[in-house]
């Protein structure tokens, strides 16, 4: 509200000094057409600082403003419509088994793998095996860690964790993996916290976050994905690129809908 008093407040002041000036120079007092560009001008760029307008342009049909309103608008909705379109959005995340398993998830082309806490069921070098194998392939993204109830405890791009783990200067170990996978207690799970790009379900977000906010996180997290949960379960993702075309898709239809009214 303070920014269209603002504007107001310089449009007129601009206005009357124009006026002014000219009555003390003995011209006509009379408002012109070039007094009113003049305040016009200081009142857009007033909007331009504030961010309200970020673009200003010619076409054909004369003088095009771009409203960043629209944008913000847009951008507040929240994920709920988007990660309904997403087509990763199920993962398909089966637990890590032995590793005759391995070409069977590769035809199934599943883009991630589960693991869950303090099952003792877990192997480094069959760790070591799957993460080799898997991320050879396109398809496969994720390594996703559960807890033992299966609430969501955190995931990782799976090539960054593998690096990670072959890392010697990291450390961490396919065997130190495996321990705190296999423990599951508190302070394994805190340690488990601490391996390089782990996105914990505390900076997960919520079907009903709004996609600014999402964007945000993705911007200080320095990630292109987050995890998003339902209550404390795994829904899926949502990803940079779906939020942002969804976001211009927004724009468009309100550009739209304004044009028809």
């Amino acid at each position: 509200m303070w920014v269209e008093i603002v504007t107001a407040t310089v449009g007129v002041l601009v206005l009357v000094a124009v006026v002014g000036t000219r009555a003390v120079s003995k011209g006509s007092i009379q408002v012109q057409l070039s007094d009113a560009i003049i305040a016009a001008l200081a009142a857009i760029f007033v909007l331009l600082l504030a961010g309200r307008i970020t673009k200003i342009g010619l076409s054909e049909k004369g003088v095009d403003i771009e409203v960043v309103e629209i944008f913000r608008s847009a951008s507040e909705k929240k994920l709920a419509p988007q990660i309904s379109t997403l087509p990763v959005e199920q993962l398909d995340a089966p637990t890590k088994g032995g590793i005759a398993d391995i070409p069977r998830l590769v035809e199934r082309q599943i883009p991630a793998l589960s693991f869950r806490l303090a099952t003792g069921a877990y192997a480094s070098e069959a760790v070591r095996q799957y993460l080799l194998d898997l991320t050879q392939h396109p398809f496969f993204r994720f390594v996703i860690i559960l807890k033992q109830d299966e609430q969501f405890f955190g995931m990782i791009d799976a090539r960054k964790l593998l690096r990670t783990l072959q890392d010697p200067t990291s450390g961490w170990s396919f065997t130190e993996f495996e321990s705190v996978i296999n423990g599951g207690n508190a302070a394994d799970q805190a340690r488990l916290s601490t391996i390089p790009g782990l996105i914990s379900a505390a900076k997960s977000v919520q079907p009903e976050t709004d996609k600014l906010e999402a964007l945000e996180r993705m911007e200080a997290l320095h990630i292109d994905w987050l995890p998003v949960v339902t209550g404390s379960f795994l829904k899926g993702i949502v990803e940079r690129s779906a939020l942002t075309a969804s976001i211009i898709a927004d724009v468009a239809k309100q550009f739209r809908n304004s044009a028809a009214r």
